[in-house]
């Protein structure tokens, strides 16, 4: 038997009522997860409040960390100032040391002028006198090196301080012991010069009635006084 309009209609409105009843739950669901997933955004958005919070904290740290540094730096420029001061103390002991040093090549210059045979020995002098300037850049060029290890730690800075200051001490009595020997060497160079021209009178007093006995002496004279500068350049 066929179903009758009105069974048709009660079974039509069944299905519908139960497609309802489904969307309903299916709505429902839906509502939770939007309401869980609503709660797990909270969270997250304060999770990334709270990271933000601690980056801000850890800027803050870096923060910190720069003016130490930049404390840590001045207090390395105050170092480099002392050691510039330092370098200029040893500039000023050195410019004293030329001075010296002129004064005897104003004195070689006389004699020089007086015996031109002895030009040659003068020459090696010279030559001494460049080796020395060689050691001296080679020096420079040690301090310079020195200068830039000096960049690291503080540690190292004091470390170089007490170095210089060792180094300022031997200067001081190396520029003793030079001065010492200098004026030794003026002296020796006075007495010998008056010396050799107390002969010169002699011969041309005497023309030349002995002229192979005063040019021996002259010779012999004037050796040792260049043996005699020679060990003092050495030593130098």
């Amino acid at each position: 038997m066929g179903m009758t309009n009105e069974q048709l209609l009660q079974s039509i409105t069944t299905v519908i009522v139960d497609r309802f009843d489904m969307l309903d739950g299916r709505i429902e669901r839906l509502e939770q997860r939007v309401d869980k997933m609503d709660t797990e955004f909270r969270q997250k958005f304060e999770q990334i409040d709270q990271k933000f919070e601690q980056i801000g904290q850890k800027f803050e740290q870096i923060d910190r960390k720069f003016e130490q540094i930049d404390r840590k730096f001045e207090q390395i420029d105050r170092k480099f100032e002392q050691i510039d001061r330092k370098f200029e103390q040893i500039d000023r002991k050195f410019e004293q040391i030329d001075r010296k040093f002129e004064q005897i090549d104003q004195k070689f210059e006389q004699i020089a002028r007086k015996f031109e045979q002895i030009g040659q020995k003068f020459e090696q002098i010279d030559r001494k006198f460049e080796q020395i300037d060689q050691k001296f850049e080679q020096i420079d060029r040690r301090l310079e090196d020195m200068n830039q290890r000096l960049e690291g730690t503080n540690r190292r800075l004091d470390g170089v301080e007490q170095k210089l200051k060792d180094m300022e001490h031997t200067i001081i009595e190396v520029e003793s012991n030079v001065l010492s020997e200098l004026d030794t060497v003026q002296e020796h160079a006075n007495n010998r010069s008056e010396r050799i021209e107390n002969r010169l009178v002699c011969l041309e007093r005497n023309g030349n009635s002995a002229p192979n006995c005063a040019l021996a002496l002259r010779t012999e004279k004037l050796e040792e006084r260049v043996e005699a500068l020679e060990r003092k350049v050495s030593w130098g």
